[in-house]
Formats: structure tokens, sequence, C-alpha cells
């Protein structure tokens, strides 16, 4: 190693190890070798910023220090990125650092060996592992936090497209946890890092004018303080009273929020007191109120009604004697602790015990979001629990009533159906309707506190994809996602096996006479985990049924079978057309284009339906192009021609007598029937005259158009197609 590097190094693990003095001296030592391990095990890589990559594990290490962790909880810090990043096998970890530090390692390290489909399925699945092993071991999200702070930190050496995608994610998801489970002070980093990098231009502007007014501030506030300890004193409360800048974040959010200037805000400063006991800090806010005029509205008891997160104190906004407002937050020196370090505070490891029932019972909603993701496999489901997580951790809260009189929480703008997916999965699944103070509601309803909800259930689930549209917590949306998406899956497969059936018979085999060998080999052939994912794939015109057909025709008794379909060729009242290599299968003539033999067809995989013949420049087809390539299967004509197909003429003409009869006249001598036939005059002396004739191919149809046009009287012949379906 670089002795500059190992110089570095030496002083960066001892700031490392002045972090971990209040751990016992034989854990600061087994940190201290684990520090050295990775530098070992990182050596030769380099971040972005050209540092040595093992900076970065050891200063998580040294944000997880901050907090008061465990041992356990700062050598996972350090090990965090070691299985993702170098050759070193999770077997390795378990085997030198045991199964509890392994465990928060594994679930901090990125599924890689999986394939997946796009770049946001592997982030939601990981995303999913994360919290499943958060829901087991909550230092998991305690050392992702510090990761990602780090991380933030260290945002500038990365292209700019990047910095934003990272800030984004940090603002909509990890700064929203950090402030649900309490971190207020790393929420906060946070928060501020991505602004930085999402609204460059705003946050110089925020920085510029803090700086600006920054002695002004603080001389008035050094005289409130003044004012304030004095009063304290006489009352014999000892206290600790510190000014505060409110984060810039939450200056920009206040000021998007209420469209003001930064000039009038006016509490971008505040005051904190700390205190011994609860009583004091009832006393100390009458004594601020004596001296201040307080603002009707902003006096808020957090002691009394912690916020979700725990958080305790007691807020209120006064007004001056030169006419500036001052926030004030009023709390014990606990009440502090835990607002800093949230569940950090509460989190101890002795004897093997975990949280408590009360601490736990804070963090609840977790245990909600785990429930409903635990086992699911959905990419569609983590995406969307991953995008809307945020609005659930950040938004404000309503209580509403059962009709027993059970109070139910729920986020700000929930709905009955919410509710009812609060009070059981399949209460919600089986919802029909739903009252509110006794008046029937529809459910899209937004209830309110005190709201009495009263849901009306039917015997079968049958949960609506409409309300998706309107619901707010991530139980219900999470829920109904995963009923339509097995429902969705039971439909595909029951169609898939109905196809495949049909393909099986043209060789008189069926789908009931697969063998497992059979249904083994294919699944191997095309990819599938299992023989039921590709049935469901074939329901879903994702592959062809004539595909798995053909894969079997290896087979000798296949091969066999086939080709005695092909010596019979076709039968007379067959359509004689080779779907994807297969002949002599079930199939129908697209109605909305109508193709005849000659021209160029594709076939269509259709719901419930099979295979759909249509001409390759059908408009239909162009639109299934864009969205479902998957559903089209090649397709061509058979030389033999045993079958008519119906054709629609219309035909513009002099509204002259026996005009019709020559048309008739014209057609019969090509041998051709007419199936159908009307005509109207016009205000123009023309005559329009729609027919539908029976034709054999292309060929003939354009004898008889040309034939057609040389009438007298003939105006114009086209070819009438039904474009839409």
């Amino acid at each position: 190693m670089d002795t500059n590097i190992a110089t570095n190094t030496d002083k960066l693990i001892s700031s490392l190890i002045e972090k971990v003095s209040y751990l016992p001296k034989e854990d600061i030592e087994k940190i201290k070798e684990t520090a050295y391990y990775i530098v070992d095990k990182h050596k030769g890589q380099f971040r972005k910023s050209g540092e040595p990559y093992h900076t970065h594990p050891i200063e998580v290490a040294k944000i997880v220090a901050g907090l008061k962790l465990d041992t356990a909880s700062i050598i996972s810090a350090l090990l965090h990125d070691i299985v993702e990043d170098t050759n070193t096998p999770l077997e390795e970890i378990r085997e030198k650092f045991g199964e509890e530090i392994a465990f928060i390692v594994d679930g901090l390290t990125k599924i890689s060996k999986h394939k997946f489909n796009s770049k946001e399925e592997a982030e939601a699945e990981n995303f999913r592992k994360m919290l499943v092993a958060m829901g087991k071991d909550f230092r998991v999200i305690l050392v992702k936090l510090a990761d990602r702070l780090h991380n933030m930190r260290t945002l500038d050496a990365l292209r700019p497209e990047k910095q934003r995608r990272i800030a984004n994610e940090t603002l909509k998801i990890y700064a929203p946890i950090a402030s649900r489970i309490g971190l207020w002070k790393i929420k906060s980093e946070l928060e501020d890092l991505s602004f930085k990098y999402l609204h460059p231009e705003d946050y110089k502007k925020i920085v510029e004018f803090i700086s600006h007014s920054k002695d002004e501030q603080e001389r008035f506030l050094k005289d409130i303080i003044k004012r304030v300890e004095k009063e304290l004193k006489t009352y014999g409360i000892e206290a600790t009273i510190q000014y505060r800048v409110k984060h810039l974040y939450s200056i920009y959010e206040k000021l998007f929020r209420k469209n003001l200037t930064l000039n009038q805000v006016y509490d971008i400063y505040g005051i904190r007191i700390l205190v011994n006991d609860i009583k004091d800090c009832y006393l100390t806010l009458g004594l601020i109120h004596q001296l201040w005029r307080p603002i009707e509205g902003r006096i808020k008891d957090y002691i009394a009604n912690p916020k979700p997160n725990n958080y305790q104190a007691l807020h209120t906004s006064v007004i001056t004697e030169k006419g500036k407002i001052v926030e004030f937050q009023i709390k014990t020196y606990k009440m502090h602790e835990i607002a800093e370090k949230g569940i950090a505070a509460h989190f101890r490891y002795k004897g093997g015990k975990y949280l408590t029932d009360k601490d736990l019972e804070i963090f609840r909603w977790l245990w909600v979001v785990l429930e409903s993701i635990r086992n699911s496999k959905d990419t569609e489901t983590l995406k969307d629990l991953k995008e809307n997580l945020n609005k659930e951790l950040t938004t404000e809260e309503i209580y509403v009533l059962t009709p027993k009189g059970d109070i139910i929480k729920l986020p700000l703008d929930a709905t009955p159906v919410d509710f009812a997916y609060k009070i059981h999965t399949e209460v919600g699944h089986r919802t029909v309707g739903a009252k509110v103070n006794g008046q029937i509601v529809s459910l899209d309803t937004k209830l309110k506190t005190g709201d009495i909800v009263e849901i009306k259930t039917g015997k079968k689930p049958n949960p609506k994809k409409d309300w998706l549209r309107f619901v707010r917590t991530s139980k219900a949306r999470t829920s109904i996602r995963q009923f339509l998406s097995k429902q969705l899956k039971e439909e595909n497969y029951n169609l898939g096996k109905k196809l495949l059936d049909k393909f099986l018979r043209k060789i008189d085999k069926s789908f009931k006479e697969l063998t497992e060998d059979e249904k083994e080999k294919i699944t191997k052939r095309f990819g599938f985990h299992n023989f039921e994912d590709l049935v469901i794939s074939i329901g879903s015109g994702k592959l062809s049924p004539a595909k798995v057909v053909s894969f079997l025709s290896t087979n000798e008794v296949f091969n066999r079978e086939i080709s005695q379909r092909k010596t019979e060729g076709c039968k007379t009242k067959d359509i004689c057309i080779e779907v994807d290599g297969i002949s002599n299968i079930m199939l129908n003539i697209a109605k909305c284009c109508m193709p005849i033999p000659g021209e160029d067809i594709v076939g269509v995989v259709v719901k419930g339906k099979g295979i759909s013949i249509h001409n390759k420049d059908c408009p239909n087809i162009q639109k299934i192009l864009k969205k479902e390539p998957e559903r089209i299967l090649p397709s061509k004509w058979s030389d033999k021609k045993l079958k008519t197909f119906p054709v629609k003429l219309r035909i513009i003409t002099d509204d002259k007598p026996g005009i019709l009869a020559n048309i008739s006249s014209t057609i019969a001598n090509q041998k051709v029937n007419i199936t159908g036939i009307n005509s109207k005059s016009t205000s123009l002396k023309t005559a329009i005259i729609n027919l539908q004739i029976e034709v054999y191919d292309i060929n003939q149809l354009n004898k008889i158009i040309n034939s057609l046009k040389g009438l007298k009287g003939i105006r114009k012949v086209e070819r009438i197609r039904l474009r839409n379906i």
C-alpha cells in the first residue's frame, strides 16, 4: 500500500476507534481488527472521487458509532459492501463474524445472481429484500441509512444525471424512513443534501440569504435567550438553551407550499430549551407566554400527543417587542436524544433482548408493510410500494371509529377501502359498500377524524382495479395488487392450457397426456422456473404454443404424428394456414381486416379465442406490435385452394336503370357467388352499392375488381375493411 494511503488509513481507523470509546475494550479491538480486514479486502479498489474504497465503509461505521449502537452494528457497517464488491462469500463472513453479523450484511447486499428483466425490477426486489431483513433486525436499516448518508456527502464525484437519480430516491424513500424511525438529524441532512442536487439554484439562494442575515439574527436570539435564562433561574428551573437554524429543505418546502419569499419566512431561526423533567417543560411554556404573546394556533403539545415516530416536545411561537416571530421547542434531555437518534436511542441488545413491545408499537407501520410484501414476488407491487412509501411515511394521520367504538389510525385522505384493509385483508377483499356516520357513501370518500365507519361485505372476494386510484395505505394497495395479479395468473393459466391443448390435439395429443418428462423438458428449454409459469406465459401471449409443440416434435412419437398430419393435408372445410411452423390448427379470420389467400398475414394470440389471422398491414396489428409484440406469430397461407373467403366491396355508380344487373352478371361470369347486397341513391345522381362476395384468393379478387371498373357507369370500386374491433 502507498505510504500516504497507509498513513491516512491509520488516521481514519483511529478516528473510528475514538468514536467507539463507549464500548468494552475487547469489542473495540474486534472493530479495529475488522477495519484492517476490510482495508485488505478492498485493496486496489477506488471510489469515483479517487479515494481508496475502504474509506467509505469506515466512514459509514463512524456514522453508526455516532448513534451509539452496539458492536455488531459497527462491524456490520464495516462489512456492508464486502460480499457485493469483493470476492468474499457470505459463508466466510458467517464463519469469521457469526450468524448475527452475517444476517445484517446479507440484508444490505444486493441480489446479483438473479437475472432481472429491467433495472427497475432489480431495484424493487432489492428494496423488498432489505425491508424484510429490516423486519427481523432493525440494525439493517440503521446501517443502510448511514451508508446512504455518506454516499450523499460524497455525491460530487458522480455524473449529474446519477446525482439527481440518487438524490431523488433519497428524498422519496430514505429521508422519510429516517424521519419515521426518529433519526431527525440524519433525516434533515439527507433532505438538505438531496435539495442541493435536485434544486441547486434555490439551494444557493437560501444558503446566501442565511449567511447574510446570520450576524443580525444571532444578536437578536442571544438577547432573547438571556431573558429566558433569567426568567427560568428565578423559578429554579435548570435548562440548556440553544438557538438553531431551520434546515434548508424545510425552508424551501415552506416557501414552495405557502408561496412565500425568503423575507416572509420568520421562523428560519428558533430556540431549543432542554430541561430535566416534564413538569419543567409545561412550567417553561407558561413563563415564555408571560414574557411574550403566543400566536394562536401555533401551540403544539407533542408530549401528550407524540408524533408517529415518538417525537415529544412542546412547540410555541411568540411575537417579540420588535414584531419578530420566534419559535420555541421545549423538551427533556431524554426527549431530545430520541429526537436526534430515534429508534437508535431505544435500541439496546442486552442478554439477547431486542426492542420492547412498547418500542415496537411505535413502528407498527413497518410491520403492516412487511406483512403485505413478505411473500410477494410481483414486481409491479414492489415498484408501486417503493414509489408510494414516502407518501405514507410523511403524511398526517386521522383517527376514525368502528361501530363498536374501536379507534383506527389511518393516513390523511384515507378511504373506506383503506379502513377495511386495516381491519383485515379478507374484509378489504370482500368490501362492496360503506357507511360513514350512518350514511351510505362511495368507496373513494375521504375520511375525517371522528368518522364512524361501517363496511358492507359480500360473500366472495372481488377487489377492483379502480380502487388503486384512490387508496392511500400500502396495506390496501399491495393487497389489491396481489389479488388482481393472482386472478390474472389464474386466467392466463386457463387460457394457456386451452391454447396448448388445441395445438396438441392436431397431432392427436392433449394437454392431459403430457408426461412429467415432457413438461420438464419444455420448461427447461424455454427458461421457466416451473411448468405452470410456462403455461401462464402462453396464456398471456408471451410464448407461442406452436413453438412448444415444434420443440416437442423432436420426440420420435411427436415427429411421426406431425409427419402423418402433413401428409393428410388440409381437409375440405379447413382454413389452410401455417402458424409459426405448425399447420392444420384451429383459428379464425379477423373481421377487422378480413384477409384472403395471397395477402401477407400474421397470427395473434387472442385472450379466450385462440389464434386470430390478420392482414400484416392491419392497423390493429401495428398497435399490438408497439405494446405486445410477443403476441404476434408468423403465418402463411397453404397453396391449396379448398375454401372461399368473404370480401366486401363498395361500388359507386351512375344512378341509372340496369347498372345492378350488369354488376351481378359480371361477377357471375367469374364464377363467384354474391352473398349479400344493398344499394342506395344519393342526391348527386349516383348510387352506392355494397356487396359481399366469396373468393379463393387475392388474384381472383383483383380480376373481379378490374372487370367491374371496365363497366360503363362505374365511377369507383373499393374493398371495404372494418378497421377497428
